[in-house]
């Protein structure tokens, strides 16, 4: 599983009835927000880029560490029958891209805007940033962002190719999951706001869906049974979260013992292998 607060809530629930769950999550290092559920860091980590070392130094200089570009994907088990993402952030979060060697990356702090372009945040504005002891760190990476990169507007042919290289190395038979984004939020009073470039992104996995019969696109407010239950636009109440985790716990159980009797299958029409049961011992 990789994604925001989303799939670590999720995860919580299907740890209790899966033999194993692998969780890569966002995290916060000092007052950077490191977007693991951004599509450019997974595809930079299955790429081995953090092994060049221009790359490596780019990378570091806007906050990232080595196990930033890690994932189980590398270390999978064979086994694994279900793979579960949510790629959000990739509708919404800025990205700079290096003027000199091939790198694009998110570059977020806690506090602002994720869309905001961090290359025009005066000084005195990170000083409204609640918790900030220092703003030395931030005022370092923007220095770099200013010196190296440029700023770059949410793309979703770059999310759709970035998406499909992850499908492409995943195995056919093993079950996609993707969560699509909340495309409306209706506050207390009944008003209602909408998010075109989460509709936009939502449109895109769907066309994306028809080249993948093993993907299953799951829309997470479908799991919404009350108003309360979505107090902000992106975050739901736990419940959501457990209905959600039971349903897909069904389906990734349905989905591995389709996979199995396919896998047995496929085995005893190949007949008996050397060294196996039937074969020369």
């Amino acid at each position: 599983m990789r994604g925001a607060c989303d799939l670590r809530a999720v995860s919580h629930y299907l740890q209790f009835a899966a033999k194993a769950v692998y969780g890569e999550f966002n995290l916060v290092r000092g007052p950077m927000a490191i977007r693991l559920d951004h599509s450019s860091l997974i595809v930079a980590a299955l790429q081995g880029r953090f092994a060049e070392p221009t790359f490596r130094d780019a990378a570091v200089e806007l906050g990232y560490l080595e196990g930033d570009f890690d994932s189980e994907l590398l270390h999978r088990e064979p086994e694994m029958d279900a793979y579960l993402f949510s790629f959000w952030q990739d509708a919404a979060l800025a990205t700079y891209r290096h003027r000199r060697i091939d790198l694009s990356l998110p570059c977020a702090v806690n506090g602002l805007s994720y869309g905001l372009n961090l290359m025009n945040v005066a000084a005195e504005d990170l000083q409204s940033i609640k918790g900030l002891s220092s703003t030395a760190q931030i005022e370092g990476h923007i220095e770099c962002l200013r010196r190296d990169f440029d700023h770059e507007h949410p793309s979703l042919g770059r999310s759709e190719r970035d998406i499909r290289f992850i499908l492409d190395i995943l195995p056919g038979d093993a079950l996609v999951v993707l969560l699509l984004a909340p495309e409306y939020f209706t506050q207390a009073n009944g008003d209602t706001t909408s998010y075109p470039l989460l509709m936009a992104h939502n449109t895109m996995l769907v066309r994306l869906a028809a080249g993948y019969p093993n993907l299953r696109l799951v829309r997470v407010t479908d799991f919404v049974e009350s108003p309360a239950e979505l107090p902000s636009p992106l975050h739901f109440d736990r419940m959501v979260y457990y209905r959600l985790a039971m349903s897909l716990s069904e389906t990734i159980g349905r989905a591995s013992l389709a996979r199995y009797a396919s896998i047995q299958s496929r085995d005893s029409a190949a007949g008996p292998t050397a060294g196996g049961p039937g074969g020369p011992g």
